[in-house]
């Protein structure tokens, strides 16, 4: 959502929300089989689960999740309710939801939520009801506002044989509410639960689009391209929904003083329907093919547009009744520099950092955009010693004069750490899911590479941060990189509804963060980017600057 912005919806308007909020108690009721453990591990996403054991076709006991606190206005009507639980099992096509219920603080009450399908066996968020949707429970906001309010949920197994076990990671609610009995509701830039921060106004002239969201995977074969996601899509093309889970796409930095951001991503897992003509957009071939080529793009803040993530090769990992899994795998360079070459003879047009980068795009056949290097390229001066792959060698001597670099459809960008690729503004709490981690590295004392060192005057207990080599034959760039090790970093998920385009290596990322105990605004540099297209959520990391609002 965008602040301040009102759009149409199934009630004619957005509403004022809370957030997603997150609770703080637990209890379970013995109604099951199977206790759970680790109970308390159910508030948030971190990737530490709440889990339950349950024996063949029985039933968990019941989890009660309260402490949720939502802080509506006092007088507030048409109350509705959305929840999400994020989960996954040990076992897949075993586990579905046997209840998922609204309690009011006193009794459970409204419609059961359960849903009939499957739980995966990766971390997958599961959505119940959304800003029309009031559970019939009859929601108050004295019951919305009550610690002793939440959600309840138990979980059947219906393997026959075996017992599976439920993981659940975080149970987040929001709700959704009406400030008068006027018939028109407007979404209004948010309150922070427990900050007792207004963020403040309405504009009521202004209608927003809806955004875009979602893996979309084209893949060919025999000159033929198909094009499938998470779900079905009408866009400029028709996207079919036969992929059943994809493992995150991340672009992530070797160090935090720069190098090559590269692209990893794990596996594709498909419907066997995508394959064997069963369906008119199937790849007409059986067995499916053992390799497919394939772009990894997903939707860009425009309903016809969608940004380009990577291409690469799906190599076939396993074929079932139930999927047809593929390994992804990301282009790779394999020239070599030879040992005894010296970085400041190999270009034969100069030997500052960015005539190597014209030597490395020469050798790998690339183009080379400096558009954002440093206006001051440093003198490289080092000799190697033994036989290196030249896209390592670039990435350490990026990382040394404090560049990174990535590459997308032949052009290899090159960027000053210092300098930003663009800004995106996230100023609304309800653009990012919960506060930023913040987090700082333990401190570094003094930056050494070989017989050069730079000392800082802040943390005299601090720790060498040593190099492998010294590219320029002094100390000019070890400040910077001591600088960058020293920065505080800052990592935020936000919705993928936020447009996945909108997050480029290097951009410059402000976030009003008023959940934590003085309300701030934070500057990231994105230094890495995840994208989970199961979850729908985008977490992007970086150096960050905090200041109070």
């Amino acid at each position: 959502m965008q602040s301040g912005i009102l759009s149409h919806g199934k009630r004619g308007w957005n509403v004022p929300d809370t957030g997603w909020l997150i609770g703080s108690a637990f209890e379970v009721i013995t109604d099951g089989t199977n206790d759970w453990n680790n109970a308390s591990n159910i508030y948030t996403s971190d990737d530490s689960h709440a889990s339950c054991s349950i024996d063949s076709e029985s039933l968990s006991h019941s989890i009660r999740i309260t402490g949720f606190a939502a802080q509506i206005p006092s007088g507030a009507i048409n109350i509705k309710l959305a929840a999400r639980i994020e989960r996954k099992a040990s076992r897949t096509s075993r586990l579905i939801d046997a209840s998922i219920r609204y309690y009011n603080g006193a009794s459970l009450s409204g419609d059961d939520k359960a849903n009939p399908t499957n739980w995966g066996m990766s971390d997958y968020v599961a959505s119940y009801g959304d800003s029309t949707d009031d559970w019939n429970a009859g929601i108050t906001y004295e019951q919305a506002n009550s610690i002793d309010s939440g959600l309840q949920l138990q979980v059947y197994n219906e393997d026959k044989f075996s017992d599976v076990t439920a993981y659940v990671d975080a149970v987040t609610i929001k709700y959704y509410y009406d400030e008068s009995s006027s018939g028109i509701t407007y979404e209004a830039e948010g309150i922070a639960a427990g900050s007792g921060l207004a963020l403040a106004s309405v504009k009521s002239d202004v209608l927003s689009g809806e955004k875009g969201t979602g893996l979309l995977l084209s893949v060919k074969h025999d000159g033929v391209v198909y094009r499938y996601g998470i779900k079905d899509q009408a866009l400029a093309a028709q996207w079919h929904g036969t992929v059943m889970e994809v493992d995150p796409v991340k672009l992530s930095l070797p160090t935090r003083h720069g190098g090559f951001l590269q692209v990893s991503a794990g596996q594709v897992r498909f419907l066997p329907s995508a394959f064997g003509g069963v369906k008119s957009w199937s790849i007409d071939v059986w067995p499916p093919p053992k390799e497919l080529d394939a772009i990894f793009r997903c939707n860009s803040t425009g309903l016809e547009g969608s940004a380009k993530l990577f291409e690469g090769k799906l190599y076939r990992e396993s074929v079932s009744e139930k999927d047809v899994v593929y390994d992804v795998y990301v282009p790779s360079y394999t020239e070599t520099i030879g040992a005894g070459i010296s970085l400041g003879s190999w270009s034969t047009t100069g030997s500052t950092l960015i005539n190597f980068f014209e030597k490395v795009c020469d050798v790998l056949g690339l183009t080379l955009d400096s558009s954002k290097a440093t206006t001051d390229p440093p003198q490289l001066s080092h000799t190697l010693s033994s036989e290196r792959l030249v896209i390592d060698l670039a990435s350490d001597v990026a990382a040394f004069c404090s560049h990174m670099f990535w590459i997308a459809d032949g052009i290899l960008y090159l960027q000053d750490m210092s300098v930003s690729n663009g800004t995106l503004s996230l100023k609304n709490p309800n653009d990012f899911f919960r506060s930023p981690a913040y987090t700082d590295e333990i401190p570094v004392n003094r930056v050494v590479a070989g017989a050069h060192k730079f000392e800082g005057a802040e943390y005299p207990y601090g720790v060498d941060y040593s190099l492998s080599a010294n590219y320029t034959g002094n100390d000019s760039q070890l400040q910077g990189i001591y600088e960058l090790v020293n920065g505080q970093w800052a990592e935020v998920s936000v919705p993928a509804e936020s447009g996945c385009g909108e997050f480029v290596p290097g951009k410059q990322v402000t976030l009003h963060d008023a959940r934590l105990a003085v309300p701030s605004e934070t500057i990231i540099n994105m230094r890495a980017v995840s994208y989970d297209f199961i979850k729908s959520s985008v977490k992007i990391t970086g150096h960050c600057l905090m200041n109070e609002l």
